[in-house]
């Protein structure tokens, strides 16, 4: 196992700890808590990036990475959108969006696979991910300021904003997926 891999396990084995700690802090809130659940989220985006970064520094890109990479993704993004729903910081419908254009990936992926394809990630699918960063890491600091009582609601201009990012994101998602299965059933002709 190289290093970028084990560093996308590691990724991988922090979402469930994540969760766990948001279920533990919505029950009974503690500040500790909050702050190691910022840690883990920050530690989280940071190995998604140093995975990449080293595996192409130190010549370790292999085909399992390339599974393993946006499966820690899918695995990561949706325990933060989960327990943004749960927090009550995300709609439904963003989630639900999410949740099956990510199952949906994944099995295209698994199906490709079996005929020998990979799919790396293309700009659009960096583009999703910077997103879906961007989604977490604002949800993230509203709920933790509603729980620190900075009263922090989406009201206003704020409302908007949070509004047109989910939708852009929502749009940039599904699109992406579409990409993704435009390309591999090209991939799959030739």
């Amino acid at each position: 196992m190289n290093v970028p891999n084990s560093l996308t396990l590691v990724r991988i084995s922090m979402a469930p700890v994540f969760l766990s700690l948001f279920m533990f802090q919505f029950q009974s809130p503690h500040t500790w808590i909050a702050v190691t659940l910022i840690v883990l989220f920050i530690v989280g985006e940071v190995s998604d990036l140093l995975d990449g970064i080293l595996a192409r520094k130190l010549h370790q890109i292999s085909e399992l990475g390339k599974l393993l990479d946006p499966f820690a993704d899918v695995v990561s993004r949706l325990t933060y959108f989960l327990v943004l729903l749960l927090a009550d910081v995300l709609p439904f419908w963003f989630f639900a969006v999410v949740l099956y254009r990510e199952l949906g990936i994944t099995f295209w992926r698994l199906y490709l696979v079996q005929h020998h394809i990979v799919l790396g990630a293309n700009i659009g699918g960096k583009t999703k991910a910077w997103l879906y960063f961007g989604v977490s890491l604002i949800g993230l600091a509203s709920w933790i300021g509603r729980i620190w009582g900075w009263g922090w609601e989406w009201q206003g201009l704020a409302s908007w904003f949070w509004n047109g990012l989910l939708i852009v994101t929502s749009a940039v998602s599904l699109g992406t997926f579409l990409h993704y299965v435009r390309d591999g059933r090209r991939r799959l002709k030739t």
